[in-house]
């Protein structure tokens, strides 16, 4: 049982990096937007991922070597189930939390913009 523990908390680790990770790339992303609307010179992304195989390769390897560093790291620490349920519980929690006021924010930021785009188009924003 400890070791199931200890390799759940070690997958919500890794969900917790990529969560927080994800949601920091969409709102860098939309900034690049807002600053290409207004006319500022964009720099370089610091890391090279222009193509889905380069996306899916680290969206597949990454979490799973977070996941053996930090079963490896909990598995030499020993805690005890409890506390690592607990882990578990709260770093869900902060993900979601962080993911859920972090996606808000970027819908206030992308209204403006996609409001920009649809000026002037005759019936746009609307369903059919």
């Amino acid at each position: 049982m400890e070791q199931l523990a200890e390799l759940v908390a070690a997958v919500t680790i890794a969900h917790t990096v990529h969560a927080l990770a994800e949601v920091t790339n969409v709102r860098t992303k939309l900034q690049r937007v807002i600053d290409a609307k207004a006319g500022k010179t964009l720099k370089p992304y610091p890391i090279d991922i222009n193509t889905r195989a380069k996306a899916y390769g680290i969206g597949l390897s990454l979490p799973i070597f977070i996941t053996l560093v930090a079963y490896g790291v909990l598995a030499w620490l020993s805690p005890s189930v409890g506390t690592l349920l607990w882990m578990t519980v709260i770093l869900l929690a902060i993900v979601e939390l962080f993911s859920m006021v972090s996606l808000d924010k970027y819908h206030i930021d992308i209204e403006p913009v996609i409001r920009s785009f649809n000026r002037g188009q005759k019936g746009a924003g609307k369903s059919s």
